[in-house]
């Protein structure tokens, strides 16, 4: 199910329509935008054929992604990396 959605963002975002996924600051706004839709009445999203829940649970799982990609970089940035501190090696996994 997740396919359909994926696919249609992946075509949208190839054409320079969106922004990547992992980077797009409105996966909220378009959950409610989803659920907006399903409870006037569309049950199937007319550019890829997928129910508009399906669509939603897809930006959910991007906010998620997008949160914990940056709760794992400000864990990172907290962390001294030994293997680069014992060569006296600048860390550069730790940057922004």
């Amino acid at each position: 199910m997740l396919r359909s959605a994926t696919s249609d963002g992946g075509k949208k975002r190839a054409t320079g329509a969106k922004v990547s996924w992992k980077v797009d600051p409105d996966h909220l706004p378009a959950v409610f935008s989803h659920l907006n839709k399903y409870f006037h009445g569309e049950k199937v999203d007319p550019d890829s054929g997928s129910h508009p829940f399906v669509h939603a649970a897809w930006r959910l799982l991007a906010i998620a992604w997008q949160e914990n990609m940056e709760a794992m970089k400000e864990d990172l940035k907290a962390k001294e990396c030994p293997f680069c501190k014992d060569r006296g090696l600048r860390d550069i996994s730790h940057e922004s």
